[in-house]
């Protein structure tokens, strides 16, 4: 749903990029608009008491720890 905080892609691949393979070299080649998204939780909040409890960097590594294992069994022929 998301948290009501504001963050470009490229603060979520920069936290990824630090879990997966902090040493690699990354490119940028991209010169589009940039545009800083953020999630409207007032209607979900005030309807429904949801809040956001799971931090961003928890979500990004179990992403990640579910790609890798996907990758793996596809390596494995799974």
């Amino acid at each position: 749903v998301g948290s009501g905080v504001a963050r470009t892609s490229g603060d979520i691949f920069a936290q990824l990029l630090q879990m997966a393979d902090p040493g690699r070299l990354i490119e940028i080649r991209s010169t589009a608009t940039k545009y800083t998204p953020i999630a409207d939780l007032h209607k979900i909040t005030s309807q429904l008491g949801w809040r956001p409890h799971i931090p961003l960097a928890q979500t990004l590594l179990e992403t990640l720890e579910w790609f890798r294992e996907r990758q793996r069994k596809e390596c494995q022929g799974e």
